[in-house]
Parts: structure tokens; C-alpha cells; sequence
């Protein structure tokens, strides 16, 4: 179960660098079930309800292996933990154990991403590499996983949090919008910030000189934008500096204006710049 979580994470991580419409496209098939078993709960009750649901993920699992030839483990783990605290729910006539269901999911969620996010041990920058296939992740790609992992950490608490509560203290109605409805909600605004984030990011990016990367040895192995080389990583580019000199071999320099970003007011070679 936890090697099944952690791939579910790593799915839902990797589609974060994507966006909205491909975490959507993979995270609804294994939350169908659950959606399923809201409604029918609401036409027949609580066991028929079950029984359709565990039926439907079923179908889903052999439409999936069908179609793609592959056992899809996020329906299979959400249709097992339908039947588990569905059946403890009907023995004990109490319909708490199946609520509780999104909250269990969320806490093992949180859990993986709280240990990669806190940790030195990143559990969702490794599975990652699952689905980038090898793909060389930078470092400023690095920071900006990062920072995806703990904002979404802190928001699958949040929403576990509110899943608890309404199963115990909210109405069943309640229950459903925020263990279904509302997980759509936060995330799809989530990733909508994300994304007009990106496209400004970008766009400013295409106003910015593009500079040759280099290797130790001066070959060119890549570019990248002004920012990006003065951002801290050390990146190797070319420049050029030219020193003047006079018979008395004084050396013209100049003084960089006061609103440099690097070494502001400090005196320098009298004409230097990027190639």
C-alpha cells in the first residue's frame, strides 16, 4: 500500500510541473469510484450504494487493463478501501468507518509529502525520475519542485483536516462537497495560479538577453537567460573585458551604477558584458 501511495504521489508531483487539465485527467479515474458510491448512496443507502461502487471500480480496472494494458493501482487501492470501510461500516450499522475513507488516503498522502518536503530523504523527487525517463532535473528546477512539494503538503492537510471534522460533526451532504467537490476546487485554483505564475514567468523570460552556457572547457553546451546565470548556481558563460591602459600604465576604470543588481557602485573594467 505505501509503494502504491508513494506512485500515486509521484504521478500527481510530476503533472504539478504540467498542468491542471493533465492532474485532472489523472487523478478522476481513481476518485470515480467514491463519486459513485456518493450518489448511489444517495438513491439507495449506504449498501447498495457499496455494491455499485465496488462494482463500477471493477469495470473501471478491466476498461483500463483493456485499453492501456496496465493495472491502474490508484483505482484498485480507492475500490479496496471502498470495500474494507464499506464492509466495517455495514457490520457495525455505522457508516463513519467509509467517511473516513479520503481521510485515511489524505494522511498517507501527507505523509510522503511531509518526509520529502521536511526531510533529507525526498521521496517524491526520487519517483519522479519514474516519470521524467531520465530527463536531467537542474537546479533551479530543483527549487521549484521544492517549493510545489510543500505547498502541496500543506494543502492536502488542510483538506484531510476538513474531511475529518465533516465526518464526524458536518452532515452527510457536507461530507460529500469536501471530500469530493472541494478537493477539485483547491487544486484546480492551486494549479491555475501555478500556471498564469509559469506564463508570467516566461513571458518576462522572452524580454531577457539569452546567453550561451558553457563547460569548464568553453564549449557551448546549452543557454539561458541573464536571470538565470546571475541567479545564484553558478552557472559558466562567456564575457568579455576590456582593459585600458595608458603610457603610464594607469588602468581606466569605470564606477557601475548604484542600481546594478550585482556589486552596485563598485569600481570596474572600463567596458565588460555578456557575448
Amino acid at each position: 500500500m505505501f509503494s502504491t501511495c508513494v506512485e500515486i504521489v509521484s504521478g500527481v508531483f510530476y503533472l504539478c510541473c504540467m498542468n491542471a487539465k493533465s492532474l485532472i485527467k489523472t487523478l478522476l479515474p481513481g476518485l470515480l469510484p467514491l463519486l459513485v458510491f456518493i450518489a448511489a448512496d444517495e438513491i439507495w443507502g449506504t449498501e447498495i450504494g457499496l455494491y455499485v461502487a465496488v462494482g463500477f471500480g471493477i469495470l473501471q480496472l478491466g476498461f483500463i487493463y483493456f485499453k492501456e494494458k496496465r493495472l491502474d493501482k490508484f483505482v484498485l487501492f480507492d475500490t479496496l478501501l471502498i470495500v474494507a470501510l464499506g464492509a466495517v461500516s455495514i457490520i457495525l450499522n455505522n457508516d463513519i468507518f467509509f467517511k473516513i475513507k479520503p481521510g485515511v488516503i489524505g494522511l498517507i498522502l501527507v505523509g510522503i509529502l511531509g518526509m520529502s518536503a521536511f526531510s533529507s530523504k525526498n521521496i517524491m523527487m526520487m519517483m519522479s525520475q519514474r516519470y521524467l525517463k531520465g530527463v536531467k532535473i537542474n537546479e533551479q528546477q530543483q527549487k521549484l519542485m521544492n517549493r510545489s512539494i510543500k505547498m502541496m503538503f500543506w494543502l492536502f492537510l488542510a483538506h484531510t483536516i476538513l474531511v475529518f471534522y465533516s465526518a464526524f460533526f458536518m452532515s452527510k451532504e457536507a461530507w460529500a462537497f469536501i471530500s469530493g467537490v472541494l478537493f477539485y476546487i483547491i487544486f484546480g485554483v492551486y494549479f491555475i495560479i501555478e500556471l498564469v505564475r509559469n506564463l508570467m514567468g516566461r513571458k518576462k523570460s522572452t524580454n531577457e538577453e539569452i546567453l550561451a552556457e558553457i563547460d569548464k572547457d568553453g564549449k557551448i553546451i546549452g543557454k539561458m537567460t541573464r536571470s538565470q546565470a546571475h541567479d545564484g548556481s553558478k552557472k559558466l558563460h562567456p564575457v568579455i573585458h576590456v582593459h585600458i591602459l595608458n603610457r603610464r600604465g594607469d588602468v581606466l576604470l569605470q564606477k557601475r551604477n548604484i542600481n546594478k543588481k550585482i556589486q552596485p557602485g563598485k569600481w570596474d573594467t572600463a567596458v565588460g558584458g555578456h557575448i
